[in-house]
C-alpha cells in the first residue's frame, strides 16, 4: 500500500473518528507525507513494514522540515528505525523499540543543531537567537512509565543579545518527574558563570529549583531584527530559589549588579531582594550611586500589572549629573529629594501612569542658586499631563507651573516667569545643547505668562512677555 498525505488536518480528523487521535488538529500543520507499507502475516497476526517520508512540513513558523523513517510493527512489538528529521543545517536522528507483551521500551535520540537561528528563520522572533547545540537522550523502562536520560550542550549561544560560550546540562525523566542536574552556563573571557538545578512533576504540576550566577555579563537586549530594545549593560551576581506549584509558585532571591549602564549613562551599583508569593513578584531595590531606593512588583495572575515606587534622598546633584550624562556649561552642585511612582501593564506601557514629586531642590548652577519654594507634583497618564503648583527660584527670578493638558481639550497648563533675565539666561545657556561661538550677556527685568490649551497632540499656546531695562552686551 502506498499512501500520500497532502492535507494533514483532514487526515487527523479521519484518525480522530477511528479513535487513533484525539483533540483538535493543529491548525498550523502543513506539508506532504508519504508512506509505503507492506502488510504480511495473517489476519490474527498481521505485520506491517512501512517506509515513511515527509517533505516541506511546517508547524506554524517552524519549517520546512524533511523527515524519514522505517516502522515495523506487529501485535507484540514495534520498532522505529532510521529516523531522520532535517531543518536546514539542523538534524535529529533516532530509533525506538517497544514490546507490548513485556511492557518494555528502549531507544535513543541524537539532535545536532548546527544553526539554532534556522529553527525560527520564518518566525521573525521578537528576540535574536543564535548558536549551536547538541541533545542526546536514551529511553528505557516500561511503556507505561518510561525512563529518559540525556544531556544538552551548546556553544556560542546568543539570546536577545546575551552571550554564552558554553552550556551543559544533564536531565532525566522518570515517574512523571523531569529533573535537570548540573546546569552550567559560562562566559569567557570574563569568567561569568551560571549554575542551576531543579525538577518538575508533570502530574502534580509541582516544582523546585535554584540558580546561582557569578560575574555574568548583561549586554544590550536585541530584537529579532538586530535592533536594540534596551541599551543596558552590567555585571551581575544572583542567588535564586523557587518551589511550589504552577498555581501557587513561591520563591526568594537576590540580584547584585555592578557597572550598570543605560546607553552612555553610568548608573553604578544596583541590588534587589526578590520575593515570589501570591502570584506576584516583589522586589526591594537599591541604587546607592544614584542615592535611590524603592520597591517594584509584577502580578502574574492575570499577568502584566506592575507598580514601581522610587525615592531619591539627598541626592548629590554633581554625582547625578555625571552618572546620568547631563552636560552643563557651569558646574551643578547641591542636593535634591524626589519621589517617583509608576503603575500600569507591561503589555500596554503607553497607558501607564507616571508621577514625579519634587520635594526638595537646593542647588547651584555656577554661582546661581536654584531652589524649590513650593513642592509640586507632575503626573502623566493616558488622560494627559497634570502639574501641581510647582514653584522654584532661579537666582532672582521665580518660575511657577500648574494645570493640566490632556488627550482631549478642556484643560489648561499655565506657566509664569518673573525676575532677572541674566540669571534665567545663564541657566538656559548652561543646558543649551550647542555652545555658541559668541555668548551675549543679557540683563533686565522679564515677566512671562503662558497658557497651554488644546491637547497634547495639538497644543494651543498663548503667551505674553514683558522686558524692562533690557540690555545686551557682547
Amino acid at each position: 500500500v502506498a499512501a500520500t498525505v497532502d492535507a494533514p488536518q483532514r487526515l487527523w480528523r479521519v484518525l480522530e473518528k477511528l479513535s487513533v487521535m484525539s483533540g483538535d488538529p493543529p491548525s498550523a500543520l502543513t506539508g506532504t507525507a508519504r508512506a509505503d507499507l507492506v502488510l504480511s502475516g495473517t489476519v490474527e497476526e498481521p505485520f506491517t513494514d512501512a517506509q515513511i517520508a515527509g517533505a516541506d512540513l511546517r508547524f506554524g513558523p517552524i519549517g520546512p522540515v524533511a523527515l524519514g523513517g522505517r516502522l515495523r510493527a506487529s501485535r507484540h512489538e514495534a520498532t522505529l528505525d532510521e529516523v531522520e528529521v532535517r531543518l536546514a543545517q539542523n538534524t535529529l536522528r533516532g530509533n525506538l523499540a517497544a514490546s507490548f507483551d513485556r511492557d518494555r521500551l528502549n531507544g535513543a535520540v541524537d539532535a545536532r543543531l548546527a544553526a539554532i537561528e534556522e529553527l525560527l528563520r520564518d518566525a521573525r522572533p521578537s528576540l535574536a537567537v543564535s548558536g549551536t547545540a547538541q541533545v542526546s537522550a536514551t529511553m528505557s523502562g516500561r511503556l507505561s512509565s518510561p525512563f529518559i536520560e540525556g544531556r544538552v550542550s551548546g556553544q556560542s549561544l546568543g539570546l536577545a543579545g546575551q552571550r554564552a560560550d558554553r552550556l551543559a546540562a544533564d536531565f532525566r525523566f522518570a515517574r512523571q518527574i523531569l529533573e535537570v542536574d548540573k546546569l552550567e552556563l559560562t562566559q569567557t573571557p570574563t569568567e561569568g558563570r551560571l549554575d542551576g538545578n531543579g525538577w518538575y512533576n508533570v502530574r502534580a504540576r509541582t516544582f523546585a529549583g535554584s540558580m546561582s550566577a557569578r560575574n555574568v555579563v548583561i549586554a544590550p537586549i536585541l530584537g529579532g531584527d538586530g535592533a536594540t530594545l534596551a541599551p543596558l549593560g552590567a555585571r551581575a551576581d544572583a542567588e535564586l530559589s523557587v518551589h511550589g506549584s504552577i498555581d501557587d509558585p513561591l520563591g526568594r532571591g537576590r540580584v547584585d549588579m555592578q557597572e550598570l549602564r543605560w546607553e552612555a549613562r553610568q548608573l553604578g551599583r544596583a541590588s534587589g531582594d526578590l520575593t515570589l508569593a501570591d502570584r506576584q513578584l516583589s522586589s526591594v531595590v537599591e541604587l546607592p550611586d544614584l542615592f535611590t531606593t524603592g520597591t517594584a512588583s509584577l502580578v502574574f495572575d492575570p499577568f502584566g500589572a506592575f507598580v514601581v515606587d522610587l525615592q531619591v534622598a539627598d541626592g548629590d546633584l554633581a554625582a547625578l549629573a555625571s552618572r546620568l550624562a547631563i552636560p552643563t556649561e557651569a558646574p551643578l552642585t547641591g542636593t535634591t529629594t524626589l519621589v517617583a511612582h509608576a503603575d500600569g501593564r507591561v503589555d500596554r506601557l503607553t497607558e501607564s501612569r507616571l508621577t514625579l514629586q519634587l520635594q526638595r531642590l537646593d542647588a547651584h548652577l555656577g554661582d546661581i542658586p536654584v531652589r524649590v519654594t513650593r513642592a509640586g507634583r507632575a503626573t502623566y497618564d493616558e488622560g494627559g499631563l497634570a502639574v501641581g503648583d510647582l514653584t522654584f527660584d532661579v537666582g532672582r527670578a521665580e518660575v511657577r507651573v500648574a494645570g493640566r493638558v490632556g488627550r482631549e481639550s478642556g484643560g489648561t497648563l499655565e506657566a509664569s516667569v518673573d525676575g532677572t533675565l541674566a540669571d534665567l539666561a545663564n541657566v538656559a545657556m548652561s543646558f543649551w545643547p550647542a555652545r555658541p561661538a559668541i555668548k551675549p550677556e543679557l540683563d533686565g527685568r522679564v515677566s512671562i505668562a503662558a497658557r497651554v490649551a488644546g491637547t497634547i497632540e495639538h497644543p494651543a499656546i498663548d503667551a505674553t512677555a514683558r522686558l524692562d531695562d533690557g540690555r545686551v552686551a557682547f
